[in-house]
């Protein structure tokens, strides 16, 4: 760089890692399950008011004066989703430790060891690929890889 006649620079910032739900990481690493569209055009019921519509209609609604005027009469049903989803839930695991070993120039896919988990990474950079799977999806979890060369023996 020529520091003298350099005027200014420009750099694109980093991405923003965002955690995504286990539907989304699931349908992102699998392909499988519904789109965003396929959400958003889901029937709703509005827990304010009990009208049904889309999704991606939902929060303007409730600011609507339908909703509003709704909400005055409407009694809402017992809330029996809490009770399932306390029994869905998995019990609470504490930091686990996982040790794997990648050997260079591996072709094969590499899957995620994490029980339940149905990541793989078939991508080329397996390891790194691996590494910020569990920084965004096993955040108390860590992963140790080691790097192994494959040799290949040659008789002469």
């Amino acid at each position: 760089m020529n520091a003298t006649k350099t005027e200014y620079m420009t750099m694109e910032g980093g991405k923003r890692v965002v955690r995504l739900s286990d539907e989304a990481y699931n349908r992102q690493c699998t392909g499988k399950g519904k789109t965003h569209r396929e959400k958003s055009l889901e029937k709703v019921t509005c827990e304010l008011c009990g009208s049904m519509m889309n999704r991606q209609h939902l929060p303007v609604h409730q600011t609507r004066p339908t909703c509003i005027d709704g909400r005055k009469d409407y009694v809402p049903p017992p809330p029996v989703w809490i009770a399932a989803a306390a029994q869905a839930e998995p019990p609470e695991r504490g930091a686990r430790t996982y040790r794997m070993s990648i050997p260079k120039g591996h072709t094969g896919e590499v899957v995620c060891p994490v029980d339940g988990c149905v990541a793989s990474m078939p991508q080329k950079m397996k390891r790194g690929s691996l590494r910020k799977h569990f920084r965004l999806r096993h955040l108390e979890d860590t992963i140790i890889i080691s790097h192994f060369i494959l040799l290949t023996l040659l008789n002469h």
